[in-house]
């Protein structure tokens, strides 16, 4: 019985990396993002406000704290320019990330992709 077990766990993580490539790789393509940096449009775009602490979002990732900094440096830069950080007003040391509007437009450019995958694949 274990070893069952064990090739239906071998089968769905080879299951879930090849999708996990494959969403990877299309859009980088396709609309030049991580899977990552889609992740943090994503959760951005769940919010009513559209935005949501830096350390809160921090949570969905297993990223090192530099590597975080690292991929939010990127999505803010000018030539992204998805996220904006502004200072939380009642904590000073709060940092909230907020969703622009190139971060909106390349989200709904994205889940286009995504979408089509997911059903693909799932």
């Amino acid at each position: 019985m274990e070893n069952n077990l064990m090739e239906r766990w071998l089968d769905y993580t080879n299951q879930h990396n090849k999708l996990e490539k494959k969403l990877e790789n299309t859009l980088k393509r396709k609309v030049n993002l991580s899977l990552n940096e889609y992740y943090v449009l994503y959760y951005l775009g769940k919010t009513p406000s559209h935005c949501i602490k830096l350390i809160d979002i921090s949570k969905y990732f297993n990223l090192s704290q530099s590597a975080m900094s690292r991929m939010m440096v990127r999505m803010e830069s000018e030539d992204y320019g998805m996220i904006e950080r502004k200072t939380c007003l009642d904590d000073k040391r709060g940092i909230y990330i907020h969703l622009t509007e190139k971060g909106k437009n390349m989200l709904i450019e994205a889940e286009r992709y995504i979408e089509i995958i997911l059903n693909e694949s799932l």
